[in-house]
């Protein structure tokens, strides 16, 4: 196999501005394939409000590694709860199909295409049905084809 072209080095910096390397026990996963090399770092959220993280990428033949700062993505909190609408008695459900603008072209048009289709098997069936007849008056010379 070819040898690594490019190093990836994690680190963190602190609220005090000094970066630190990270350590593998922090959830650095890193992919290679035949074509790609990819690191990936996996954070708790408590972590992640708190220190700023940092990929440098060094490659064979530059000497300078690039350093890219990973920004910050607000972690969501747990999904809320979703709570069912109240019943009220005596009142009918709200309709599930809403009508929508444009619907009726489209469903004329659907129409359209499945006639269209249904008529073209149609001619076929007719089609086939009439070369049968002929071919079978022919075989069984029981008189003129037609």
């Amino acid at each position: 196999m070819f040898p690594k072209v490019l190093k990836f080095k994690w680190q963190v910096g602190g609220s005090g501005g000094a970066k630190t390397p990270v350590t593998d026990s922090d959830g650095i996963l890193e992919q290679q394939g035949a074509d790609y090399i990819a690191s990936m770092m996996t954070l708790d959220g408590s972590k992640v409000d708190k220190n700023n993280y940092y990929c440098s990428v060094e490659h064979e033949a530059v000497s300078t590694a690039e350093v890219m700062e990973i920004p910050k993505a607000k972690v969501p909190d747990a999904a809320p709860k979703s709570t069912c609408a109240p019943t009220t008695i005596g009142t009918d459900p709200p309709p599930i199909l809403k009508f929508r603008e444009g619907s009726f072209e489209q469903t004329r048009s659907l129409y359209l295409a499945t006639l269209t289709y249904t008529l073209m098997i149609l001619k076929g069936v007719a089609y086939l049905s009439v070369v049968s007849v002929v071919t079978y008056r022919r075989t069984s010379g029981s008189g003129p084809v037609f």
